[in-house]
């Protein structure tokens, strides 16, 4: 995971240690991008990866949260997972209503002014993503496994949508091809859906 650092004094003092300082900092440094690998997924990544000090901004994360010794968690391998579990608290939590947004900047290098529309059906997805460390990147939809335990991830989209799951002969899954196009309309449409939470949803809780 890259990010891009505020250009301040290398001698500013770090932070409170909190879930709002994290997801703050997280929110201003980083950009939910697409994973292309697997079913698709979205990850958080650099606003601009082309930026040479885009990795000082992982390192500046990291000292928000100085453990005891005065080192970033992320020596201990636990940083990222302190960083899934904040963006999966904000994603359960966050509030969005329904409706049109405009994306002012888009991180893949398109034009601004991107219409997003965001539907009750996409935030019940996104309540359900699959948010998860994945090295030293926070997999903000996991590329397997996207909305829950199922690689064959229309189950999970049926049942967070409260739709049937139909069962062939075999007690297999088999949803029918409209349903499936639907469904991978959806999903092909959650980029922009997480880009707008991430920009525009208020924490649940102003302090902790």
């Amino acid at each position: 995971m890259v990010a891009r650092s505020e250009k301040v004094g290398g001698s500013a003092a770090a932070p409170e240690c909190s879930e709002v300082s994290l997801l703050s900092a997280m929110r201003g440094w980083l950009q939910p991008e697409a994973d292309l690998s697997e079913s698709q997924g979205i990850y958080l990544d650099a606003v601009d990866t082309a930026d040479e000090e885009a990795l000082l901004a992982y390192a500046a994360l990291a000292r928000i949260c100085l453990g005891p010794s005065g080192r970033g968690a992320n020596e201990e391998g636990a940083f990222a997972e302190r960083l899934a579990q904040v963006a999966s608290g904000f994603i359960l939590e966050g509030k969005l209503e329904p409706g049109s947004y405009v994306l002012d900047e888009v991180a893949d290098g398109s034009r601004g002014g991107e219409v997003i529309i965001v539907s009750p059906e996409h935030l019940s997805l996104l309540r359900s993503m699959n948010t998860r460390a994945l090295g030293r990147a926070v997999m903000l939809m996991d590329s397997k496994r996207p909305y829950g335990d199922m690689s064959y991830f229309y189950i999970d989209m049926a049942r967070t949508l409260g739709e049937p799951v139909p069962l062939d002969a075999s007690g297999r899954a088999s949803f029918l091809p409209e349903v499936i196009a639907r469904y991978d309309g959806l999903h092909g449409q959650m980029l922009g859906v997480v880009r707008v939470f991430w920009r525009f949803a208020e924490p649940a809780q102003s302090g902790a």
